[in-house]
């Protein structure tokens, strides 16, 4: 058979095989066989030894389908020989000297195809997930069952194997119809028919628990958060039908939100981080003995948001001071100065620091340099890197005007 052949004439007298949409071998039988051996050929194997060699697992194919006969890719070519059982394995055929073709790791038997499983039941309602059951196949050497899917009625894509009669299937598509059947599966690899299809469409209808215990603990230096809380294992309320409800199946993770005043707003400006579901968040960092107050959420698949948890509150413990920022520069515009610096951003011990508020002192005018008490304070901003200072005393020759900027924490001086 050529690699890319789908399909091959029935001349009524023989067994007719052909790959089926889906790579799969299958074929027809023209004569009143039990079971049938399946031989993979290779074509500088076969002119050279006449051999076919079954593959491993494949004897006794109860339901006219191979899985393993992938087509070959183009511009290679393979051959595969279907042989029927009754007794006995019915013959190879003759190589082109007119001997009997020999074949190796041959087998039969007389065997019985499982019964099919009942038809499946579906529920729907976790984010791109069902929860299917179904009866069990009266066979009693069924070992698995193959639960098939298909976006299109009778034409399965996607097969899970399970070991019971019960499963969760995920990472589907959101509001998407499903066709889904049931193969049984016995201990020597043969399948049941498959049971009725059914149809089914994925929805969201749960949303997640808010979570609990929301704990709060300082890291190193000691201006850093840390949040932990319990893992959120169930939804706000049951789903009919998934028999492990109220259980969540779909978390996707956390968002974390922080505010300085008493409220906690549930708003992108507030949002400080989108976690996984780990369930702990390091804070890094956060403003010394600034108050705080944090909420979670937890959140599934579909982007479905649960209610916040119980806000905490907590004060960041005092640190080292923060360093002092460089790059000061001063430039007229007009009758004012504008003050300008670089941002701090460690304290002085070189540890990461949350922006910092900043005092901008200026002294003079003077004819000599400025000692510490000659420096008043002109401003005090927060979120931003300039200062104009609009009150710019008049110089006499010879004397010049000082500024210099402090970075400050929340912190008593």
């Amino acid at each position: 058979m050529l690699g890319t052949s789908i399909a091959v004439a029935d001349d009524g007298r023989g067994i007719d095989v052909a790959f089926d949409a889906t790579k799969t071998l299958v074929w027809t039988d023209g004569a009143t066989h039990s079971s049938w051996d399946v031989y993979a050929g290779d074509m500088k194997e076969l002119r050279a030894t006449g051999v076919y060699t079954q593959q491993p697992g494949s004897c006794d194919i109860g339901e006219r389908r191979f899985g393993s006969g992938d087509i070959p890719a183009p511009g290679r070519c393979a051959f595969f020989l279907v042989s029927g059982n009754s007794l006995v394995e019915s013959g190879l055929g003759t190589d082109s000297s007119g001997g009997i073709r020999p074949n190796s790791e041959s087998c039969h038997r007389d065997f019985t195809l499982p019964e099919p499983a009942g038809t499946p039941v579906a529920v729907s309602g976790h984010c791109r997930g069902l929860v299917v059951s179904w009866p069990a196949s009266p066979s009693p050497d069924v070992t698995i069952y193959r639960l098939r899917a298909g976006t299109s009625p009778a034409a399965p894509v996607y097969v899970w194997p399970v070991g019971g009669t019960a499963t969760y299937i995920d990472g589907l598509a959101d509001a998407a119809t499903y066709y889904l059947s049931v193969v049984a599966v016995d201990a020597e690899g043969n399948e049941s028919a498959p049971t009725e299809e059914i149809a089914v469409t994925t929805a969201n209808r749960t949303t997640p628990q808010a979570p609990m215990e929301l704990n709060v603990s300082e890291g190193s230096p000691g201006v850093v958060n840390a949040l932990a809380w319990p893992a959120v294992a169930i939804n706000d309320a049951p789903l009919p039908g998934d028999p492990a409800s109220p259980a969540i199946r779909d978390l996707a993770g956390y968002r974390v939100y922080r505010s300085t005043g008493f409220n906690v707003p549930i708003d992108d400006a507030h949002r400080i981080a989108d976690l996984d579901a780990s369930h702990v968040a390091t804070i890094d960092p956060v403003r010394a003995c600034s108050r705080f107050s944090y909420v979670v959420t937890a959140m599934n698949t579909c982007g479905v948001e649960s209610a916040p948890s119980e806000k905490v509150e907590v004060v960041a413990a005092a640190g080292p001071k923060p360093k002092a920022p460089a790059q000061v520069h001063v430039t007229a515009i007009g009758a004012a100065n504008l003050v300008s610096w670089s941002p701090s951003t460690t304290d002085v011990e070189g540890h990461p620091i949350a922006a910092p508020s900043y005092v901008v002192e200026r002294a003079g005018p003077l004819d000599v340099a400025p000692a510490d008490a000659d420096f008043r304070k002109i401003a005090v901003v927060d979120g931003t890197l300039h200062a104009i200072d609009r009150a710019v005393p008049p110089s006499a020759p010879g004397e010049r005007l000082y500024y210099r900027v402090k970075a400050i924490d929340d912190c008593p001086e």
